[in-house]
């Protein structure tokens, strides 16, 4: 049992009428067996006892004390030497960074050491909490003896404040949980990041609000929410960026895809009309060579029988374009861009016209060939 749980069992078990001002512990005891007088000579050991009277007021030492009788005592138990408070804002003056071990608290006769609790007492250790977080975050911190701790926070602006509990902060509840501090532990991922979105956040409400303790802790929950808010903001560009690339890259293909079709046709429209002319002029009208005229006529057909799969495989990828270009369409709706499968339905279009056009002069070199062949015959 240390120093301060013998005194806290003196007050308890045979102290009446206890009284605790200005650093000190004053009573009546009744000296009812040696075991008080043995406690209060350890206290009288380290010079505790201010004052020791008889009941006719005579001052008086441990060793004559007498079994039966009673007795008027102080205890003088200055700060420095005892963590001795009388109630919970005495123990905030005194502590404004976080709590000794072990202490006392006069007025609801609460050791910090046994299992007992006081609702002031869990907000007070919900503040050392916000305490612990923002000495972690400081850019700098100035642990003055006499003026308190002092910290800096530096983003774009520089906020400076001292920690100073007030009585009026107890009466305030703090949402603080541990899942924003493990948040900014060492390791975790996008702590850097996440630390300028939290100082930022907290340097803006103290040059709106004014630059104090008080005033974090009076806007607490504004600064957890806006926080978590600039953050999801955070998280939501980035995605939105990383869409915005697949989607750029997905445009891309496509306009080459579509690009590569068009580059066919167009060929293909000088191509198959001219191919025509160069087989025709290679018939043998005297019809002395029938076998060649015929095997022309051959390769023309199997000609127009291609070209006409291959213009039909055409229209297949068209459709796969579009689809796709659909599919390009939602995504741009989640990131609120102008809609890009407009653009690729007209180009579509324009390429099924030109797949028209082709399918036609296909159709005009078959009949061709039938007259051709109707000539020879």
């Amino acid at each position: 049992m240390n120093l301060l749980e013998e005194i806290v069992k003196l007050k308890r078990d045979h102290l009446k009428n206890p009284l605790y001002s200005n650093n000190t512990l004053s009573g009546s005891i009744h000296v009812s067996d040696n075991s008080i007088i043995d406690l209060l000579r350890i206290l009288d050991d380290r010079n505790l006892i201010d004052d020791l009277v008889t009941e006719n007021k005579s001052e008086t030492y441990i060793d004559d004390l007498i079994i039966g009788e009673n007795i008027s005592i102080e205890l003088a138990l200055r700060k420095d030497r005892f963590c001795f408070y009388f109630d919970i804002y005495d123990l905030i003056k005194f502590n404004q960074n976080c709590l000794p071990n072990p202490y006392y608290i006069f007025d609801e006769d609460f050791l910090s050491n046994e299992d007992k609790t006081i609702v002031k007492l869990d907000v007070l250790n919900n503040i050392y909490d916000i305490v612990d977080l923002l000495k972690s975050l400081a850019d700098y911190r100035d642990d003055d003896l006499y003026g308190g701790l002092k910290l800096v926070f530096i983003q774009s602006r520089i906020s400076t404040f001292k920690i100073k509990i007030k009585p009026e902060d107890l009466c305030r509840d703090y949402n603080f949980t541990t899942e924003l501090k493990t948040q900014f532990r060492e390791g975790s991922i996008g702590r850097e990041e996440k630390i300028a979105i939290f100082k930022n956040v907290l340097i803006t409400l103290l040059h709106k609000e004014g630059e104090s303790f008080s005033t974090i802790l009076s806007n607490w929950s504004i600064i957890c929410d806006n926080y978590k808010k600039s953050h999801e903001l955070y998280i939501e560009g980035f995605s939105i960026e990383k869409i915005k690339s697949e989607i750029d890259n997905e445009k891309i293909n496509l306009c080459e895809k579509l690009h590569h079709v068009l580059s066919g046709l167009n060929s293909r429209i000088i191509s198959v009309p001219i191919g025509f002319f160069l087989v025709v002029s290679q018939f043998d009208y005297s019809g002395q060579n029938e076998l060649k005229n015929i095997a022309l006529m051959i390769g023309v057909i199997a000609f127009l029988f291609i070209e006409f799969s291959l213009l039909e495989d055409n229209k297949s990828l068209i459709n796969s374009i579009l689809k796709t270009a659909k599919e390009i369409s939602e995504k741009n709706k989640i990131i609120k861009e102008s809609s890009f499968f407009d653009e690729i339905e007209s180009e579509a279009r324009n390429i099924k016209r030109r797949i028209c056009s082709i399918n036609i002069i296909i159709a005009l070199i078959a009949i061709a060939v039938v007259i051709l062949c109707a000539i020879l015959n």
